[in-house]
Formats: structure tokens, C-alpha cells, sequence
């Protein structure tokens, strides 16, 4: 079964290799050797809301912003050290997180990221790819798990600005 196909028999298996699959990091070094964005439109130590359902935890969050850095992000097909089951179209890796420095979509790349259990040194397919600003965050998830620090990365339109009630 792929990880996209879901029946009512399938969901808490699905669910379970989803769960193991996305086991990000929660405390993520800052990264070195990246360019400041210029002019992001959500400045480091502003707060906004997270549109993005990269892990169903941190949709609807609000997020403290720690980085905004001027690169490309992409989205990458690859299988987790240890895993039989690709991940498939995982948002996000930035340029400086691979390992060759001339790629475009469709190629196979080396990633350098350890943004998860599994994925640092695996092989991965390019299948797309956005300009930055790329955002690094902290945030709590809504599942009222361990907080986020310096999770990476989010795409300028995965924010809004941050919902007063």
C-alpha cells in the first residue's frame, strides 16, 4: 500500500507509518552559511499563523519566526534510512541541504539535512522546487506535544499574519 491510499481498514496503519515517518527533530541547530532575506514579509522575532499541514501538529499554529534566509526551496522524494516506503513529495529541503550544487527538478541529489530520523545521506528526487525567503520556526504544536525549536522549513505562503481573536 502507498502512503497516499487510505480505506477505513488501512487508517491506523497508514497513520502509524506516518507518525514514524515524520519524526522531525524538535531542537534544530541554526544553519551557517546562509544569507539573511533582504525584505521577508514575516521579519525574524515576528509571530504568524501556519497555514501548512507539512505534519498535521502544526497547522493552524502560530510560529515565532527565527530565520528568513534568501535560497531555493524544494520539495524531495525519498526513502528513510531504515524504511521500505518512500516519502513522497517532502517539503522542505534548501539548496545548501544538498549535497551536489548544480540540480534542477527531476534530478537525484544527496541530502545533507538531518530534518528527520532517516533522511540525512539519502538519495532523493528533485519533484519541485519554490524561491525563497525559506523561514525557520518555533512553534507548539496543537496536539499539545514537545515544542519546536528552530524547525525547518517553511515557505513564505505556508504563513499568514498571525489571527487576533
Amino acid at each position: 500500500m502507498s502512503l497516499t491510499e487510505s480505506t477505513s481498514e488501512s487508517t491506523d496503519s497508514k497513520d502509524s507509518m506516518d507518525e514514524m515517518m515524520m519524526e522531525h527533530n524538535r531542537n534544530e541547530a541554526e544553519p551557517i552559511d546562509m544569507s539573511d532575506a533582504k525584505d521577508p514579509k514575516f521579519p525574524v522575532g515576528s509571530q504568524a499563523l501556519i497555514t501548512s499541514d507539512h505534519m498535521e501538529m502544526m497547522e493552524n499554529t502560530v510560529a515565532t519566526i527565527k530565520g528568513a534566509y534568501d535560497t531555493t526551496l524544494y520539495q524531495v522524494t525519498f526513502t528513510p534510512e531504515g524504511m521500505d516506503e518512500p516519502m513522497k513529495d517532502h517539503k522542505w529541503i534548501v539548496t545548501e541541504e544538498i549535497e551536489e550544487k548544480e540540480f534542477e527538478d527531476g534530478d537525484e541529489v544527496t541530502l545533507l539535512a538531518d530534518h528527520m530520523t532517516g533522511m540525512e545521506n539519502q538519495k532523493a528526487i528533485i519533484t519541485g522546487s519554490q524561491a525563497g525567503p525559506a523561514y525557520m520556526v518555533d512553534f507548539k504544536p496543537n496536539d499539545g506535544s514537545e515544542a519546536f525549536v528552530n524547525h525547518k522549513w517553511l515557505a513564505e505562503d505556508e504563513l499568514s499574519p498571525e489571527m487576533n481573536d
